[in-house]
């Protein structure tokens, strides 16, 4: 588990009661502290699946990206932009009730439950990946947007 919220390793009441409860899960759940962006990917490598627990209405998170590089399923909110890079049961599952922890569970229940069809749904988030959000078709698309407004 890693987050923003960690700062510089700064440890507030979130980060102590995020500890506390993982001291029952020891054996599954590590906690990261801060990681440098670039360690970032070799952390997406060890994982099974990809959470992302949004509850707010970000545009997109980075982190959908890395993680459909590195072949994660995953399992975000429908809030803000999230949902635009999540195909439900192609590349990930979708969760409308953010607030709702057994939503979350049920989810990542099903991915770790059936490991088939996680590879699958992560196989086809790299597809994706690569199809529409590689830097080669990002620099395609914004040459073509500069060319379009130099022709206007």
């Amino acid at each position: 588990v890693g987050s923003k919220w960690y700062g510089h390793n700064e440890e507030n009441k979130y980060v102590r009661q995020l500890k506390e409860q993982a001291k029952t899960y020891e054996e599954s759940i590590y906690l990261t502290g801060f990681i440098p962006p670039a360690n970032v990917q070799k952390y997406f490598l060890m994982g099974d699946i990809f959470v992302c627990a949004s509850q707010w209405q970000e545009p997109l998170a980075r982190v959908h990206y890395e993680a459909m590089a590195t072949g994660l399923p995953m399992v975000t909110t429908m809030r803000g932009g999230n949902a635009e890079v999540v195909i439900p049961g192609m590349n990930g599952l979708l969760i409308s009730d953010y607030e709702n922890p057994d939503a979350f569970a049920e989810a990542i229940n099903s991915l770790l439950s059936n490991k088939e069809l996680a590879e699958k749904m992560g196989r086809y988030g790299r597809h994706l990946g690569d199809k529409y959000y590689g830097w080669e078709r990002v620099a395609s698309d914004i040459s073509r947007i500069i060319s379009d407004c130099c022709l206007s």
